[in-house]
């Protein structure tokens, strides 16, 4: 599969936008997307800048105790706007500080205490929550810094390319309920917790084209990816959570446990190559053709959590084609 992202990029229009979301479970959202030609700065006809703000406050409907908190802002400047030529400077920056949700147990095969419902989920509110809110934390940080070129040599002919660093960490201690054996229906507090931090830098470059022959119309690309992503993630043993029941849990019980980082630190970095060709071929109005073909490397080395080392090649050549 795959997923599309479309940044909001500048343009050469003024506009002032926002939106204000109310709902239940707490929810509440703001958002403003300001986009301001800088003409009248003496930064040139063809300069603008935008800039999007996010504040995001909510509970999950149906769920006790989970929280989301999001802040995030995103600056974009372009140069060369409505021009062959054009250049756009972005940074996205997203901080996250939740209550993480593993969700209820799961009844499994060899449960006795609840034979009845085994493989099935426990027969309790969807509403009830395991976690410990003293203890329980998932926050993550996102910046991106982005650089676009674009170049149009003439109506049929686009050259692309992105250079993009991105770094993202996260701090997590979780609750993955669980029975503590098959003849009682004590849950476990117990899950896992780590300490990442990301790094990628990642280079992509297009030359898509527009042509004809005949009454056949072709939109080729070909281009190629370069990336490189390290890796740092840390585990840590939590102990001493307290136990609660399957129908009474209280996510406002007092974590006195301990919480140890483990000495060895997982530490990997990886590169990938790919090159590919894609071309879309219409004949008429009613029938399209697609197809392509990418090659990719990929290569990583360095140290898992449990201390083995790690050190993979792979190379792939795929394939794709559709009728429409």
């Amino acid at each position: 599969g795959s997923i599309n992202l479309v940044s909001k990029a500048p343009n050469l229009n003024r506009f002032i936008g926002g939106s204000l979301s109310l709902g239940n479970a707490s929810i509440q959202r703001f958002t403003t997307d300001v986009n301001l030609p800088l003409a009248r700065l003496g930064l040139g006809e063809r300069t603008a800048f935008r800039m999007n703000f996010l504040e995001h406050d909510a509970g999950v409907p149906g769920r006790d105790a989970v929280e989301s908190e999001r802040r995030g802002i995103a600056p974009s400047l372009l140069f060369g706007g409505g021009t062959p030529t054009r250049l756009t400077l972005g940074y996205y920056r997203l901080h996250q500080n939740n209550i993480p949700d593993y969700g209820i147990p799961w009844v499994t095969a060899t449960q006795n205490a609840l034979a009845d419902y085994r493989n099935q989920p426990a027969p309790v509110p969807r509403d009830t929550f395991y976690g410990l809110k003293s203890r329980d934390r998932e926050k993550m940080g996102s910046d991106m810094a982005t650089v676009r070129f674009e170049h149009d040599f003439d109506d049929s002919l686009l050259l692309w390319n992105q250079l993009r660093y991105g770094r993202s960490t996260r701090d997590s201690i979780t609750t993955a309920p669980r029975f503590a054996n098959n003849d009682s229906l004590t849950i476990n507090r117990n899950g896992p917790s780590w300490l990442t931090e990301d790094d990628v830098w990642d280079s992509q470059t297009d030359l898509r084209a527009s042509l004809q022959t005949g009454s056949v119309k072709h939109t080729a690309v070909l281009g190629a990816t370069f990336s490189r992503e390290h890796n740092r993630r840390k585990s840590r043993s939590v102990t001493g959570s307290p136990t609660t029941t399957l129908f009474n849990p209280d996510p406002n019980q007092p974590f006195e446990g301990t919480i140890t980082l483990n000495p060895i630190v997982g530490d990997a970095t990886g590169g990938t190559q790919a090159f590919y060709a894609f071309d879309t071929v219409r004949f008429g109005q009613q029938f399209q053709l697609n197809g392509g073909l990418r090659w990719d490397r990929f290569a990583v080395d360095g140290v898992h959590t449990n201390g083995n080392p790690l050190d993979r090649t792979d190379t792939m050549l795929s394939g794709r084609a559709g009728a429409v």
